[in-house]
């Protein structure tokens, strides 16, 4: 029991899938609410008639202050920790990488999976995105592998205008960026 405490603070002895893990990180992005996440607004029958998802009411599961606190926290693992390759300017952006050691027969092996779950918001939408890289060729950080993947998708968001980005902020992150002079 003690054991198995331990190892579930940091991810291990725990068992759960791709959108059972962003439904969780969803409760962060939603001000403590829950909320099922959808792959699809409807399914279609053999005489091409819509049949919408049932869609759950959201229910509020942690308060909305542990939600805003856990979502900065996310926001600084993107602005200064694993997930800094994720940043986006003018576009809200808060995850966490993940790196799972593979067992086999009982044992670790020399193989990994790899993720990074998050959110990126503009003014008008929220988006909970989830990746997972099984078994990367190269190398086993979330990093390298997972965080560009996410980041690719949201700006792909954005050239699809499913996100727009704060133009002031825009403007100030292209402002810090030092001109290169040549002599």
């Amino acid at each position: 029991n003690y054991l198995y405490k331990a190892i579930t603070s940091y991810g291990y002895g725990m068992r759960s899938n791709a959108m059972q893990m962003i439904k969780a990180y969803n409760v962060f992005n939603n001000g403590g609410k829950l909320i099922n996440p959808m792959v699809v607004e409807a399914l279609y029958d053999d005489n091409g008639r819509s049949i919408p998802m049932q869609v759950q009411a959201p229910i509020q599961v942690i308060s909305a202050a542990t939600a805003e606190r856990m979502k900065q926290i996310l926001i600084k693992t993107v602005n200064e920790g694993t997930g800094t390759v994720a940043k986006t300017p003018g576009i809200e952006v808060g995850g966490k990488t993940g790196t799972a050691h593979i067992a086999k027969n009982g044992a670790y092996v020399n193989s990994y999976h790899t993720s990074f779950i998050g959110f990126a918001n503009d003014a008008k939408h929220n988006y909970t995105i989830g990746i997972t890289v099984i078994e990367p060729r190269t190398v086993y950080f979330a990093s390298i592998t997972a965080v560009p993947v996410f980041k690719g998708i949201v700006d792909l968001m954005i050239e699809e205008k499913y996100l727009t980005p704060d133009p002031a902020a825009v403007a100030a992150a292209a402002s810090q960026i030092a001109p290169i002079h040549h002599p």
